[in-house]
Order: C-alpha cells, then sequence, then structure tokens
C-alpha cells in the first residue's frame, strides 16, 4: 500500500499533466478499500444475527435438559428417602437383643 502512495505521488512530481488520473487512482483505491470493509462488516453482521436467532432455541434444548436432570435427582432423592425409612422401620422391629451388621 506504502508503494502504491509512492509511486502515485512521484508519478505527480514527474508528470503534473496526470494529476487528475492520479486523484482518481487514488480515490479508487480509498473506494474500493472501504467497498471491501463493508462487504466484510456486512457478512459479519450477517453472520453474528444468525448466531443470535439460534440462542433461544439453544436455551430451550438446555431448559428441557435441565428439567430432565432435575425431575432424575427429585426421584433419586425420593428413592433415597424411602430406602431410608425402610431400615429405620426395619430396625425398629428387631427386638432388643438381636444383633446387626
Amino acid at each position: 500500500m506504502l508503494r502504491s502512495r509512492v509511486a502515485l505521488v512521484l508519478l505527480i512530481e514527474l508528470y503534473p499533466a496526470m494529476t487528475a488520473l492520479c486523484v482518481s487512482l487514488f480515490a479508487n483505491i480509498v473506494l474500493t478499500t472501504f467497498a471491501l470493509h463493508k462487504q466484510i462488516m456486512e457478512s459479519r453482521i450477517r453472520q453474528l444475527e444468525q448466531q443470535a436467532s439460534a440462542v433461544p432455541i439453544q436455551m430451550n434444548m438446555l431448559n428441557a435438559e435441565l428439567q430432565d436432570i432435575v425431575r432424575r435427582y427429585n426421584g433419586l432423592v425420593e428413592t433415597y428417602n424411602q430406602l431410608l425409612s425402610e431400615k429405620q422401620s426395619l430396625n425398629r422391629r428387631k427386638p432388643e437383643g438381636s444383633i446387626t451388621r
């Protein structure tokens, strides 16, 4: 990029009649760079919009997984409490002189 700028300056110095051509070339370089940057940014915006639209779907999937984990956890807690209750009732039924392991 620096070489092209130097070349344009030298061309103007060497051939003053080509000043309009040099200005046009420089303007084309600037406008082309701007247009390329604009296209890249618009593409990036579209990509981000697509990712943002996928977020609610991912949240719903995570929420469903969370509910499943909570349901399984509650089932485990309920089973544990039942087993604990059964163990306590068995310990109460044993005679006082029995040996427990």
